[in-house]
C-alpha cells in the first residue's frame, strides 16, 4: 500500500498545471509529471442535489464546500462504489456561541426555513465536530457524483437582506456556501516516500510504525524532514497536537487551505476507515438529527 501527498495547481488560469505542495506556491513538486489530477479546492461542490447539500445543525445554513478528492482504491473504505470524498466546513465555535440555534417552527416561512423543510441529508454524509463545537462534514461520493458539479442551494435572500445576524467581528468566521465564492483550484496526488505507508500511526511503535521523533537526538529523524507541512493520504502522521488515538492506516491529514481554518494547531486528521476526526483536540460525535 502506498501513501500520497496532496498537491495544488497554482496556475489555474493556465492550460498546463503547475503543482505545489502548498496552495500558496511555497514548495513546487520536483517531478511535475508524476502528479495525477485528483479533485479540486474551492466553492464548487460535487454532483449532489440541493436538497442533499450538507447543512450546519445550528444555523441551518448550507455548509461551505472546501475540497473534493478522488481516492486511490485502497482508501475507498466505504466500498468500491465510493471513489471520492468531499470535505465541508460549517458553523465555527464562535458562531455557535454567539448566535441562538435556528428552531424550525411549524408556521415559520422565511426563505431559509422553506429550504430546510426540503432538506434530505445525503445517506453517505458524516457530520464531524471539534472539541469546541465547530462543525465540519465529510461526504462519500460515487463516481457519478464526483464527475458532476453543483453550486449548492440557491441563496433565496435578496441583496442587502441578512440570512443571519452577526456582530461585525464574527462575519469572517461564518462558513456557508452563501458566503463569498472562492475560485476552483485543481488538486493532485503524488507518491509519498514514507516508511509508514500502510501502517496505523502509533506512539509506541506498534505494528512496526516508525516514530519520526528520535529520542536520543531530541530531533526528528532525517527521513521525516521531507514529510512536514504537506496534506497527505496515509503514512506518517505529523499533527500539530498529540498523535490522535485509534487512527487507521487509511486516514487523511490536511492543513489549512483556502478559507479553511483549524485554529492554532493548523491541521486535522480524518480517518476514512473508522470515522475518527481529530483537529486541535477535536472529537467526532455520532450522527444526530438536526435541531432545526
Amino acid at each position: 500500500m502506498k501513501a500520497y501527498d496532496i498537491t495544488f495547481d497554482i496556475t489555474p488560469q493556465d492550460p498546463t498545471r503547475t503543482w505545489s505542495y502548498d496552495p500558496q506556491n511555497k514548495t513546487l513538486v520536483a517531478d511535475q509529471a508524476a502528479v495525477t489530477e485528483a479533485g479540486w479546492l474551492g466553492s464548487r461542490g460535487p454532483g449532489i442535489s440541493d436538497e442533499q447539500w450538507p447543512r450546519s445543525p445550528h444555523t441551518g445554513l448550507p455548509m461551505q464546500h472546501i475540497f473534493t478528492l478522488h481516492l486511490p482504491e485502497p482508501y475507498r473504505r466505504r466500498g468500491p462504489e465510493y471513489v471520492a470524498v468531499s470535505f465541508f466546513a460549517g458553523d465555527s465555535w464562535e458562531i455557535i456561541q454567539e448566535t441562538p440555534p435556528l428552531l424550525l417552527k411549524e408556521h415559520s416561512d422565511t426563505p431559509l426555513t422553506t429550504q430546510l423543510r426540503q432538506y434530505q441529508p445525503h445517506p453517505m454524509f458524516q457530520e464531524l465536530h471539534d472539541s469546541l463545537g465547530g462543525v465540519f462534514g465529510l461526504l462519500y461520493l460515487t463516481r457519478e457524483e464526483f464527475s458532476a458539479r453543483s453550486n449548492g442551494p440557491t441563496n433565496p435572500y435578496r441583496e442587502g437582506e441578512q440570512f443571519i445576524i452577526l456582530p461585525p467581528h464574527q462575519r469572517t468566521r461564518l462558513f456557508t456556501q452563501w458566503g463569498t465564492a472562492h475560485p476552483t483550484q485543481a488538486l493532485g496526488l503524488v507518491y509519498r516516500p514514507d516508511p509508514n505507508a500502510g501502517v496505523p500511526p502509533a506512539d509506541d511503535g506498534i505494528n512496526g510504525y516508525e516514530d519520526p521523533w528520535d529520542e536520543e537526538t531530541g530531533d526528528f529523524r532525517n527521513w521525516a524532514d521531507p514529510l512536514f507541512s504537506k496534506c497527505h493520504l496515509g503514512g506518517t502522521a505529523l499533527p500539530g497536537q498529540s498523535l490522535p488515538p485509534r487512527l487507521s492506516a487509511y486516514y487523511l491529514e490536511i492543513t489549512e487551505m483556502g478559507v479553511l481554518e483549524f485554529g492554532d494547531c493548523g491541521s486535522a486528521q480524518i480517518d476514512l476507515d473508522n470515522n475518527v476526526f481529530a483537529g486541535p483536540a477535536a472529537r467526532r460525535t455520532p450522527q444526530k438529527p438536526p435541531i432545526f
